[in-house]
């Protein structure tokens, strides 16, 4: 399923701006802190962990299957399937506001493990 950007112009006008943009058919490209992947993109059907950093200092986390992405003019929504509750989300990004605090954040489980990876290979060098 692909949603359709409610103001398709706009989705050009970000992609100029380096902000969001459609890649391929399934891909979006996002550039924000909020979603932690390679090369800040990510694709419907994959599995990501969606981190939730609440008001009282506590950290949750849900694994989930990215649906769909869509920009309304002002946010870019994303469409989200909890893995284990089979649970519909939607979580907004309003990617202009650049001094915006993520109260979540998207990862790409598999970015994540490779970033480790790469960390504790570099330490283990001393390079």
């Amino acid at each position: 399923m692909k949603l359709q950007d409610k103001f398709p112009y706009d989705s050009a006008i970000w992609g100029l701006e380096n902000l969001y943009t459609t890649v391929g058919v399934d891909s979006f490209y996002i550039n924000n802190s909020c979603v932690i992947a390679k090369n800040h993109t990510i694709t419907t059907g994959h599995s990501y962990m969606l981190v939730h950093h609440l008001e009282n200092g506590q950290i949750t986390t849900q694994l989930v299957r990215l649906v769909d992405v869509y920009n309304d003019n002002v946010n870019i929504n994303l469409v989200l399937c909890d893995k284990i509750k089979d649970d519909s989300i939607s979580i907004q990004l309003n990617v202009r506001d650049r001094n915006n605090y993520c109260p979540w954040q998207l990862i790409d489980i598999n970015f994540f493990r490779d970033e480790i990876d790469r960390l504790m290979i570099k330490m283990y060098c001393n390079c």
